[in-house]
């Protein structure tokens, strides 16, 4: 995006979604497994991914307004903030 301003963030948001269905659809074909939600899991999947669609979206705008470096770092370290907001607030039990 960086090397190119004439596109736009959004493209590139839905891009990978599209990437990450196709991805999804092939393993799913390949192991021979139903892709399909039903009931809860559907409400719990929608949910998933209408949250995920604002992380990317927010990530894609940031990449044109901070350098990637520091963006990168930062989208890369975000798995520790689960472990840590889970241990502190949560009160769930780590093991390893």
């Amino acid at each position: 995006m960086k090397l190119n301003p004439e596109i736009d963030f959004s493209v590139f948001v839905v891009a990978r979604g599209i990437a990450t269905f196709l991805g999804s659809f092939i393993l799913s074909r390949t192991q021979k497994k139903d892709l399909t939600f039903s009931g809860s899991e559907l409400k719990y999947v929608t949910v998933r991914n209408v949250l995920t669609s604002i992380q990317q979206a927010f990530f894609f705008y940031v990449i044109m307004v901070v350098p990637i470096k520091i963006t990168w770092i930062i989208n890369n370290i975000c798995p520790i903030f689960v472990f840590v907001i889970g241990y502190f607030v949560l009160h769930t039990t780590l093991s390893g």
